[in-house]
């Protein structure tokens, strides 16, 4: 081989060599960037959990409280459907009977009775 040869060989292995080495102190800083990172990460999971478990308990506890008051007025709204269905079913009785006249003939017929006696 003549020496020209040797020499663009020993050049082009020094500079393989150098890009190795700024291809590795790159790799290393993006490691290390890396792991501050995912230490930042993990940090703030850990204030976010922290954080967020009283917001949950205080929730459950609304939830808790919502959920006593709507079971409160529902039974207190089945009662008043109670009596208003009652109320509205003996309406519906006498109003019923107005219309075909037994109603009142009824009761006159009951007042005829009592008086007779």
């Amino acid at each position: 081989m003549t020496l020209a040869i040797k020499i663009a060989l020993l050049v082009l292995i020094c500079v393989a060599i150098l890009f190795l080495i700024v291809i590795g102190v790159y790799l290393v800083r993006l490691i290390i960037d890396l792991n501050k990172l995912t230490n930042n990460l993990n940090d703030t999971t850990y204030m976010v959990k922290k954080e967020i478990e009283p917001i949950l308990g205080e929730l459950k506890t609304s939830l808790t409280t919502l959920n006593d008051f709507t079971k409160a007025t529902n039974n207190k709204l089945s009662g008043v459907k109670k009596i208003l269905t009652t109320l509205f079913g003996i309406l519906g009785v006498v109003i019923g009977g107005i219309g075909k006249g037994g109603f009142f003939k009824g009761m006159v017929q009951g007042f005829k009775t009592f008086v007779r006696k």
